[in-house]
This record gives structure tokens, C-alpha cells and sequence, in this order.
């Protein structure tokens, strides 16, 4: 529980600084153009290493290589290293996929209809199942568990969209206290929209953790 613990408050603060919810987060990253990416690639690596090494690694002989080349110029690659590469870019992407249809959270009269993201197609497609479209509360709910998806894809595969129910979850708390004036429970330095970037982090940890836990438990029983 400690790790699970130390975990959460890493995601927290770097899910918060990657939507520059601190007071003092715009302080730094707007030094330089790069420094607001700073967090969400620290972000994407411990997913990716958490992926990796807790639940693949459990799962199936990442330590093998494969040798890449031709007659005697050869490159050997562990399988491991690979799953980590192949994951912290598909972390990353999700952590970097659009948030402007979310971010308003429940619903609004004045959406903005020009944007565009590469998550959007499936997102439309999704919502309009359900009869939501861009500004209603269902809506944002859609869009953030498919960002939440992607980010949790290295994780769980085809069980990915648990870990984005999750992700999504951690902006309706964020949501509540921006109701009813219960923003006035948290500290000064802390923004509601602090708190929604950083428990979506926090859940999608918890997420990966969980996933982790289970590998284990699995690769115990069947090596």
C-alpha cells in the first residue's frame, strides 16, 4: 500500500502540472516551449515502465532478444525493451490527445465546434450511440474515457476502457468542486481543475497498479 500510495501522489502532482492547475505551474513551463511536456513524458515512462516490468514481464519471457541484421552486422533488442518503447509511445499519445472536449466537463450552451482531434471521429461515433453530442455532460464523459483508453491501452489491451471509465472518473471529482462554491475545501494554491487533471492521473495509476497485481498473480499460476 505504500508503493500504491507514493505512486498517487507522483501521478497527482504530475497530472496536475501537465494541465498547469498549480499556481505556480505556468511559472516554469512558460520558459520554455518544451517544459510543458515535461510531465506528461515523465508520466508516459512510468506507465510504460510499470507496463513493462509488472505486468508483461509476469506474463510472458520479455527477456528474451531478437536479433535484427544481415550476415555479420547484427543488433540485438530484448523483447522487454520494445514493450517499453511501443508503450511509452502509445501512453504518451493518449496523455497528448485532445482534453478541449472534456474540459468543460457538464454541460455548456457554446461549444466549440471548430476544433478537431484525432480521438474525435471514434468519440462522435460513440456519443451518438447514446444521444450525446459536443457539450452535453454524456459527451464529455465519452471523450475523456477514450483519451483514458489510449493511456491504459499498454496496460490491459481490450480492457483498456476500464482504465478510462477510471481516467473519466477523476474529472467528475474535479467537477464537484467546482459546484456550489466547493472549491473553498481546498487550498489556495489548488484548483479545481487541479484536482480533475491529477485524480485522472491518479486513477489511471491506480489502474496499472491493479493490472500489475493481477499479472502476478497469473504468472504464478501459470509458471
Amino acid at each position: 500500500m505504500i508503493r500504491l500510495l507514493i505512486l498517487s501522489i507522483i501521478k497527482f502532482i504530475l497530472g496536475a502540472e501537465a494541465g498547469a492547475s498549480f499556481s505556480w505551474s505556468a511559472k516554469w513551463q512558460d520558459k520554455k516551449p518544451w517544459y510543458s511536456e515535461i510531465p506528461e513524458a515523465l508520466d508516459a515512462l512510468i506507465l510504460a515502465f510499470m507496463a513493462t516490468t509488472t505486468i508483461w514481464m509476469n506474463l510472458f519471457p520479455l527477456d528474451r532478444v531478437l536479433t535484427i541484421g544481415y550476415d555479420a552486422y547484427h543488433l540485438g533488442l530484448s523483447i522487454g525493451v520494445l514493450v517499453f518503447i511501443a508503450s511509452s509511445a502509445i501512453a504518451y499519445a493518449g496523455i497528448q490527445s485532445a482534453t478541449w472536449m472534456f474540459l468543460r466537463w457538464y454541460s455548456h450552451s457554446d461549444p466549440n465546434t471548430t476544433r478537431e482531434s484525432s480521438t474525435k471521429p471514434v468519440v462522435d461515433w460513440v456519443a451518438e450511440k447514446f444521444g450525446w453530442k459536443l457539450g452535453d455532460e454524456g459527451y464529455a464523459w465519452t471523450a475523456s474515457t477514450v483519451k483514458g483508453s489510449v493511456i491504459c491501452f499498454p496496460a490491459a489491451l481490450i480492457l483498456a476502457p476500464i482504465g478510462g471509465l477510471m481516467f473519466a472518473f477523476g474529472y467528475e471529482i474535479g467537477s464537484w468542486f467546482k459546484r456550489k462554491g466547493r472549491d473553498k475545501y481546498l487550498p489556495k494554491w489548488m484548483k479545481p481543475h487541479a484536482v480533475a487533471e491529477g485524480m485522472s492521473f491518479v486513477n489511471v495509476g491506480i489502474f496499472y497498479f491493479v493490472c500489475g497485481v493481477l499479472a502476478s498473480h497469473i504468472g504464478a499460476l501459470i509458471t
